[in-house]
């Protein structure tokens, strides 16, 4: 084997050179610390979202059927959903009313007259 001018590595050689073995150390290394992450990290990825399913309310079984008396010549116009309550704004002869509903009765909650 003939050495190579200027002291460069050969490259058919199965040696690696001591910065080359750092940088293989370093990577191994990054690759250890990167699979203990992941192996904490994927269990409580996973517990979290079954502790959402199992947890999350329960949908009510059936269906809820409920009627409210609307004025007369009364149309709906528009609906709202949030925080346990149902909106519906009715537009009549005399203004807008919006009537409230719990959202999980269906039984009317209260009403608002704007005239």
């Amino acid at each position: 084997m003939t050495p190579k001018p200027g002291n460069a590595p050969d490259p058919d050689s199965d040696e690696l050179t001591p910065e080359q073995e750092r940088i293989v150390k370093r990577v191994r290394r990054l690759s250890v610390v990167s699979a203990i992450i992941f192996s904490i990290a994927m269990p409580v990825l996973l517990s979290a979202i079954i502790y959402r399913i199992v947890k999350s309310p329960a949908a009510p079984e059936g269906v809820i059927e409920a009627s409210a008396a609307m004025p007369e010549g009364g149309r709906v116009t528009g609906t709202s959903l949030g925080e346990g309550r149902l909106a519906v704004t009715v537009e009549h002869a005399g203004g807008t009313r919006i009537i409230l509903f719990d959202a999980a009765t269906l039984e009317v909650a209260g009403t608002l007259d704007l005239d």
